[in-house]
Protein backbone atom coordinates (compact mmCIF):
# COMPACT_ATOMS: atom_id res chain seq x y z
CA UNK A 1 0.00 0.00 0.00
CA UNK A 2 2.94 2.21 0.68
CA UNK A 3 3.71 1.68 -2.97
CA UNK A 4 0.90 2.96 -4.17
CA UNK A 5 1.20 6.47 -2.46
CA UNK A 6 4.78 7.00 -3.89
CA UNK A 7 2.89 6.30 -7.15
CA UNK A 8 0.06 8.69 -6.81
CA UNK A 9 2.52 11.22 -5.67
CA UNK A 10 4.99 10.58 -8.98
CA UNK A 11 1.58 11.45 -10.64
CA UNK A 12 0.44 8.59 -11.70
CA UNK A 13 -3.48 7.88 -10.83
CA UNK A 14 -4.85 4.80 -9.09
CA UNK A 15 -5.97 3.35 -12.58
CA UNK A 16 -2.54 3.71 -14.11
CA UNK A 17 -0.89 1.77 -11.57
CA UNK A 18 -1.56 -1.36 -13.37
CA UNK A 19 -0.56 -0.37 -16.70
CA UNK A 20 2.61 1.25 -14.94
CA UNK A 21 3.40 -2.71 -13.17
CA UNK A 22 2.49 -4.10 -16.57
CA UNK A 23 4.97 -2.10 -18.22
CA UNK A 24 7.67 -2.89 -15.53
CA UNK A 25 7.11 -6.44 -15.42
CA UNK A 26 7.23 -6.77 -19.13
CA UNK A 27 10.52 -4.91 -19.46
CA UNK A 28 11.89 -7.09 -16.68
CA UNK A 29 10.84 -10.22 -18.23
CA UNK A 30 12.89 -9.16 -21.48
CA UNK A 31 15.67 -8.45 -19.43
CA UNK A 32 15.79 -11.61 -18.07
CA UNK A 33 15.49 -13.14 -21.32
CA UNK A 34 18.44 -11.32 -22.97
CA UNK A 35 20.47 -11.99 -20.56
CA UNK A 36 19.86 -15.92 -20.22
CA UNK A 37 20.26 -15.35 -23.99
CA UNK A 38 23.99 -13.56 -23.25
CA UNK A 39 25.10 -16.87 -20.99
CA UNK A 40 23.82 -19.93 -23.07
CA UNK A 41 26.58 -18.16 -26.10
CA UNK A 42 29.88 -19.70 -26.35
CA UNK A 43 32.93 -17.40 -25.23
CA UNK A 44 34.84 -17.23 -28.92
CA UNK A 45 30.76 -15.71 -30.02
CA UNK A 46 30.90 -13.69 -27.26
CA UNK A 47 34.32 -12.41 -27.35
CA UNK A 48 34.20 -11.84 -31.26
CA UNK A 49 31.06 -9.29 -31.33
CA UNK A 50 32.44 -7.51 -28.47
CA UNK A 51 35.45 -6.94 -30.83
CA UNK A 52 33.26 -6.08 -33.33
CA UNK A 53 31.82 -3.64 -30.59
CA UNK A 54 34.93 -2.17 -29.53
CA UNK A 55 35.94 -1.60 -33.25
CA UNK A 56 33.42 1.38 -33.80
CA UNK A 57 34.47 4.44 -33.50
CA UNK A 58 30.99 5.51 -31.92
CA UNK A 59 29.13 3.91 -29.23
CA UNK A 60 25.98 5.50 -28.12
CA UNK A 61 24.69 4.56 -24.26
CA UNK A 62 22.87 1.50 -25.56
CA UNK A 63 25.90 0.17 -27.17
CA UNK A 64 28.34 0.82 -23.99
CA UNK A 65 25.59 -0.84 -22.16
CA UNK A 66 25.73 -3.76 -24.22
CA UNK A 67 29.30 -4.05 -24.58
CA UNK A 68 29.80 -4.05 -21.24
CA UNK A 69 26.77 -7.07 -21.01
CA UNK A 70 29.01 -8.51 -23.61
CA UNK A 71 32.34 -8.37 -21.18
CA UNK A 72 30.62 -9.33 -18.36
CA UNK A 73 28.85 -12.64 -20.17
CA UNK A 74 32.54 -13.42 -21.72
CA UNK A 75 33.89 -14.23 -18.45
CA UNK A 76 31.55 -16.07 -17.13
CA UNK A 77 31.06 -18.48 -20.24
CA UNK A 78 34.63 -18.77 -20.46
CA UNK A 79 35.01 -19.51 -16.62
CA UNK A 80 32.54 -22.37 -17.61
CA UNK A 81 34.35 -23.70 -20.69
CA UNK A 82 37.63 -23.66 -18.84
CA UNK A 83 35.87 -25.26 -15.79
CA UNK A 84 34.36 -28.14 -18.13
CA UNK A 85 37.85 -28.53 -19.90
CA UNK A 86 39.50 -29.21 -16.64
CA UNK A 87 36.64 -31.79 -15.78
CA UNK A 88 37.51 -33.40 -18.61
CA UNK A 89 40.72 -33.99 -18.98
CA UNK A 90 40.53 -35.46 -14.84
CA UNK A 91 38.26 -37.51 -15.98
CA UNK A 92 40.43 -39.03 -19.28
CA UNK A 93 43.69 -38.79 -16.33
CA UNK A 94 40.94 -40.71 -13.77
CA UNK A 95 39.87 -43.23 -16.73
CA UNK A 96 43.68 -44.27 -17.58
Amino acid sequence: MEKTCELMRMGYAAHQLREVFTCCLRRAWAAAKATAALLTRSAASLWAEAQNMENRSRLDFQGIERLSQLRRAYHIAKAREDTKAEEQAYAKEVAA
